[in-house]
């Protein structure tokens, strides 16, 4: 059985490293060749006395394949007879018996599947712990993986980690740690179109030896095209960018591509706004209501330095600061007084019919607007949660897969919608989940504002919705 040449590529760079981390689209055969690995262990050519091995997950049956492979290599090799199976007690291990009789019980290398228990390492020694599909943990899987990492203290083992991305803290941080060597195969646009092949190769080196299959990937993408509610799962499992599988975005970003054009900035508009602290940024979206354009203005403080919030976020910000979305401030957190100055500038000679904001910091936005000078209709809905969350959220998808909306091409609001994720309540109202305190989403929230206020003003024959509190 040939090692994929990336796999092998992998293991050869980071062998003997503590840690190494392997992130690839799932189907991809690195879990077999981890098997053929492991089986090397047991009753092969790196087979030594009391070697022991473990795989980790937060499932036991899911991390079961990995032992499940390398019964099957062995088999294939015409290993079998080598290779002792104990299935007692729960969940049981593999060992190396060509030695039995020569080596004591004890002394025999063996590879077990370890529990999804928060002291799973606990009271072992192990040689190599390999983790499977970290990128699914949360971080209230800390202990657990800490527990892991101290089996391997006592012989200084090793720590293999295949995943893909996810949206884990834990694999978040080894690929910013410069002591773990990691190699991360995903799309250099995480919101590239879904029939974009340069990213499918990018994501996908398995295609280069045969190991998936092109046509049934083409397939699948073609499916996905009929069935936008599985996207998010087919980009965090296929394509290896990172978000949660089982998440459900507004909209798809191939949805908002379809909405990029030439917009005429013409007529009487709508404008919403997304005040942020320190950590979030500040954001603001307007809508014109005879053209259907967008234009959006998104801001940070310019403490700490852009590139290490960027890297925090895993957002390109510089490349926003480039095209001339994103604007810097002094200080630590966006002068908002600043920030609504520019916004109104760049407004100048347009009819804003109304303003709206999130209710999160109601009294600061109006302080900050009245401070600014602005004089326009101040509109206050209700926004996150209830009925007129979630009629701006329809809003905003109805308005975005309708195509009624132009703008120019928008890498923050992109880059927000890919990490977004709805939430319904108890009535199946829909919301903007904010629960995520690193995907910054700020310019999609002011535009799902900006599209409650901009829905029916743009056709009188739809449903105004609940109604807007509006003060002169």
């Amino acid at each position: 059985m040939p090692i994929p040449p990336f796999v092998e590529s992998w293991l050869r760079d980071t062998w003997g490293s503590p840690e190494a981390l392997l992130s690839i689209s799932r189907k991809s055969g690195k879990t077999s060749a981890i098997a053929a690995v492991i089986l090397c262990f047991l009753c092969g050519p790196l087979m030594s006395k009391g070697w022991a091995g473990a795989v980790a997950s937060l499932n036991v049956e899911k991390a079961g394949k990995l032992r499940a492979d390398v019964i099957a290599i062995a088999e294939a090799s015409g290993l079998r007879d080598k290779l002792g199976v104990r299935r007692s007690p729960y969940p049981g291990r593999l060992y190396g018996k060509s030695m039995e009789g020569v080596w004591h019980d004890s002394e025999l290398p063996y590879f077990l599947v370890l529990s999804s228990d928060k002291a799973a390492g606990d009271s072992l020694d192990l040689n190599i712990v390999i983790t499977d599909e970290l990128g699914l943990t949360e971080e209230r899987d800390r202990q657990w993986f800490n527990s892991l990492r101290e089996s391997l203290s006592a012989r200084e083992g090793n720590a293999l980690h295949i995943s893909i991305r996810g949206d884990s803290p834990l694999l978040q941080e080894l690929i910013d740690n410069p002591q773990v060597p990691s190699v991360v195969y995903s799309p250099d646009d995480p919101a590239c179109p879904i029939d974009c092949r340069e990213s499918w190769y990018q994501a996908n080196p398995a295609f280069e030896c045969g190991i998936k299959s092109l046509k049934r990937f083409e397939e699948e993408v073609e499916r996905i095209r009929h069935t936008p509610a599985d996207e998010p799962t087919w980009r965090a499992k296929q394509m290896n960018i990172k978000m949660a599988p089982a998440k459900e975005m507004i909209v798809t970003p191939d949805d908002l591509r379809g909405c990029f054009g030439n917009p005429k900035f013409e007529g009487p508009c709508v404008l919403a706004h997304d005040f942020g602290g320190a950590l979030s940024g500040t954001a603001s979206c307007a809508i014109w209501i005879e053209t259907g354009a967008v234009r959006t203005w998104f801001a940070f403080g310019s403490v700490p330095a852009l590139k290490h919030r960027a890297r925090r976020d895993n957002a390109p910000y510089e490349e926003m600061l480039a095209r001339g979305e994103l604007k810097l401030y002094p200080g630590r957190v966006t002068d908002i007084a600043a920030f609504l100055e520019d916004v109104a500038a760049d407004l100048a000679g347009f009819k804003v019919l109304a303003i709206g904001q999130d209710n999160w910091k109601k009294a600061d936005g109006l302080d900050y607007i009245e401070r600014a000078g602005i004089r326009w209709p101040i509109a206050l809905p209700r926004t996150g949660t209830g009925e007129q969350g979630s009629f701006a959220c329809r809003a905003f998808q109805n308005l975005i897969q309708g195509k009624r909306l132009v703008m120019a091409e928008n890498l923050s609001l992109s880059d927000a919608i890919l990490k977004s994720t709805v939430r319904y309540d108890g009535n199946g109202n829909v919301a903007l989940d904010k629960s995520s305190g690193n995907n910054r989403i700020d310019t999609l929230s002011a535009a799902v504002i900006a599209a409650g206020l901009a829905w029916s003003r743009m056709d009188k024959k739809k449903p105004s919705g609940p109604g807007f509190n509006v003060y002169p």
